[in-house]
């Protein structure tokens, strides 16, 4: 591949002069510059991006990083939806777009030079679990990056989210609300690490607390996720759900509270293929509102995905003009964006 001191060497003079020309930083005579850039082109020649980011201290590229399954997106469509907002936002500053996927986020500590590169000038991490360091290593460091989909104890760290809590909580109390006194929940061993899944377990026994139903750990616990190996999770929620539903009508649950919409599919499909109707025999609920893409008229929660990824940026790209700038890093920014509590016909009172 062709380097500026080719191209210098075409045209018969130094290094500098042909900087100066593709980089239109200095006035160079017309015949010097057309000699420049006729061996460039000659030459196939392109600016290294990473140099001139070192010229410039900048490269005009964000990261976003997430988890990468062989079987699936680990987040799917929720990726896809924030993804629209990112790109859009970056687009509209003239600003590239990398992806930076790991197959598991425990292996964070190989992520980190990777991200610090030089490629970008600062990352959004997505949904990383409460157990990852890779967002106290990126402030040790100085990276801007924001998290979303999850919180992050170090009051550095910029996150945006919805508020997880209130959203099961207001889930939950509607189901309440139209009769279900018995409301089981149905989440994943292998999710417990993110903050999402215990943000909305904590608001779904906030509800029963509030409405006084005792809580008496109706969770389905599947020890295996979907996205490791898929088939395992689905025999194990299958087992525990007829294990659930094989109690006495007077105990079994008449809504199911799923972590997300995801699970309420599967859910929705199991029930079914024992034999029963939803919401005729048994209410299920998701979170997230990504399930109708499959035709599923679920009642969830609405996040606005678009706006977070948006509001990511947008955050991320304040502290990025303080980093070049060479200015004290924007005040940590802790936004939470409205869920939304949508109603379908997978919820009804109990028969």
């Amino acid at each position: 591949m062709a380097t500026i001191k080719d191209v210098a060497r075409a045209c018969d003079v130094c290094p500098a002069t042909v900087s100066n020309v593709l980089n239109n930083r200095r006035a160079v005579h017309p015949l010097t510059r057309e000699r420049v850039m006729k061996a460039a082109q000659e030459l196939n020649y392109h600016p290294s991006a990473i140099g001139r980011g070192l010229v410039h201290r900048r490269m005009n590229t964000v990261g976003v990083v997430f988890m990468h399954s062989d079987a699936n997106f680990h987040l799917n469509a929720y990726l896809v939806a924030m993804l629209e907002g990112v790109l859009a936002v970056a687009a509209a500053n003239k600003q590239n777009t990398t992806l930076c996927t790991s197959y598991t986020w425990a292996t964070d500590g190989d992520l980190v030079p990777t991200i610090c590169d030089g490629r970008t000038d600062g990352v959004i991490l997505m949904t990383p679990p409460l157990d990852d360091h890779i967002g106290t290593a990126l402030l040790k460091l100085n990276v801007p990056f924001v998290v979303v989909g999850s919180t992050m104890d170090d009051p550095g760290a910029s996150t945006v989210d919805v508020d997880n809590t209130d959203a099961a909580r207001r889930l939950v109390s509607y189901l309440i609300d139209i009769g279900h006194q018995r409301v089981a929940l149905v989440h994943f061993r292998s999710e417990l690490s993110f903050s999402f899944a215990q943000e909305r377990i904590a608001g779904y026994r906030q509800a029963l607390k509030e409405h006084n139903i005792p809580s008496t750990a109706e969770e389905i616990v599947s020890y295996t996720s979907f996205d490791e190996k898929p088939a395992v999770g689905y025999t194990s929620l299958q087992q525990e759900l007829q294990e659930l539903m094989d109690r006495p009508a007077g105990e079994r649950p008449t809504a199911l509270c799923c972590i997300h919409d995801r699970a309420a599919i599967a859910v929705i499909e199991a029930l079914e293929g024992m034999g029963y109707s939803v919401p005729g025999d048994v209410s299920v609920t998701g979170f997230d509102d990504i399930a109708n893409v499959k035709g599923f008229n679920l009642t969830t929660v609405r996040q606005p995905f678009r706006r977070i990824g948006e509001r990511a940026v947008e955050i991320l790209l304040d502290q990025i003009d303080a980093v070049t700038a060479k200015q004290p890093l924007p005040v940590p920014r802790r936004e939470i964006l409205p869920a939304e509590l949508v109603l379908r016909s997978t919820t009804a009172p109990p028969a």
